[in-house]
């Protein structure tokens, strides 16, 4: 497939475990609805994603920024920001998390100033806590 910027290669596949429509582009009532035989995502041991979790947009001009957690098995989610001198600036708390799935908090950056801001995120499930460091730059 070649797009405006790039040269897409498929594979080949030979084996589609069931996913596939009955006819050509179409299921026999000419829908284009595709069922998937996707087994259902369990949370990992971890208590977040520290991969899936980021904040965006970053750099924010105005607005809100949101953090996005990747939640696997943390029962209760903390953020703690703070700007680049070490001064707290706000706190979060996230509870009654569902989980294997993503959370986001809205921070409202009206009342800062531009620079660049620390999101201490700490995860605890019981007695395990898990933490994680963002940056997050504000420009004015």
């Amino acid at each position: 497939m070649v797009t405006e910027s790039a040269i897409w290669l498929f594979d080949e596949v030979n084996e589609n475990y069931g996913n596939e429509w009955t006819s050509t582009h179409h299921d026999f009532g000419n829908t284009r609805t595709l069922h998937l035989n996707i087994p259902k995502r369990t949370p990992d041991t971890a208590l977040i994603d520290k991969d899936k979790t980021y904040a965006y947009p970053n750099p924010v001009y105005d607005g809100n920024v949101k953090i996005r957690i990747a939640v696997e098995s943390a029962e209760k989610v903390e953020i703690m920001i703070f700007d680049f001198a070490g001064y707290f600036i706000k706190k979060f708390t996230m509870d009654n998390l569902i989980q294997g799935s993503i959370h986001e908090q809205l921070w409202n950056i009206d009342d800062v100033e531009s620079g660049v801001y620390f999101a201490n995120i700490t995860a605890t499930s019981g007695l395990k806590s898990e933490s994680e460091i963002l940056k997050i730059g504000v420009i004015k």
